[in-house]
């Protein structure tokens, strides 16, 4: 005998009070969950970008910085260096390829629009196998790399000498400076001045804020121009 005691189960509203908790704190439990995830996979997200865009301005910066002063014929002088810079576009010769460090390649970086108005920086690059003796030796360039994307304005500016006859000045005088009498263009050839610049100032336009990137180049001597302008010019 159990003294009278008589066990039973829970009644209905009992059951009905645990499942409406449990349900509440699985809906609680899974809202968290999903605010959560949203947020992980955002910041994941960023940071990915983040890392994309570091790793191709690494790449552009390369590219720039192997940028190598070369003398070719032709030209008003009958000689000049061959470099092409405008706010959109930049032809030079690199002492390497992006995708081979083997060869020397003449190359093109350009900045072209998308539909949606986002810009894109593009690199070509045609190989040289044999030394570059004047323009027309370089063909026809390659199919294009993206260097930069997702961005809203991309812009080139070129450190630089005047003239040719006040770069040789200067760098001839005991008061030398690189820096003397140079400024920022936003169109530099070295058919005009005969000099490749100093620097390359890369202006970015990302989330409505501009950002500059300023990359030196390889310094110029004259002497290399001498065979082909005279001390008066």
């Amino acid at each position: 005998m159990n003294g009278g005691y008589i066990s039973r189960g829970f009644s209905l509203v009992e059951v009905l009070i645990a499942v409406s908790i449990l349900m509440t704190v699985l809906f609680i439990g899974n809202l968290a969950y999903r605010t959560y995830s949203v947020y992980w996979n955002k910041e994941l997200g960023s940071f990915d970008s983040s890392v994309k865009m570091v790793r191709q301005l690494s790449n552009l910066h390369a590219v720039i910085r192997n940028i190598k002063p070369i003398v070719l014929k032709g030209g008003d002088a009958g000689g000049f260096v061959y470099f092409e810079g405008g706010d959109s576009l930049i032809r030079a010769v690199g002492n390497t390829s992006v995708g081979n460090e083997q060869f020397a390649v003449a190359f093109e970086i350009e900045v072209q629009t998308q539909d949606d108005d986002s810009s894109v920086l593009l690199y070509r690059e045609y190989p040289i196998s044999s030394p570059l003796v004047d323009e027309g030796d370089i063909g026809s360039y390659g199919a294009p790399t993206v260097l930069l994307e997702n961005l809203q304005d991309i812009r080139f500016e070129y450190l630089g000498w005047p003239s040719y006859k006040e770069f040789a000045a200067f760098e001839s005088s005991e008061n030398y400076s690189s820096s003397a009498n140079t400024k920022w263009f936003g169109l530099y050839s070295g058919k005009d001045t005969l000099v490749s610049p100093l620097a390359v100032k890369l202006s970015l336009k990302r989330d409505e804020k501009w950002s500059e990137i300023r990359i030196p180049l390889t310094h110029f001597s004259h002497k290399d121009l001498l065979q082909f302008v005279g001390a008066d010019d």
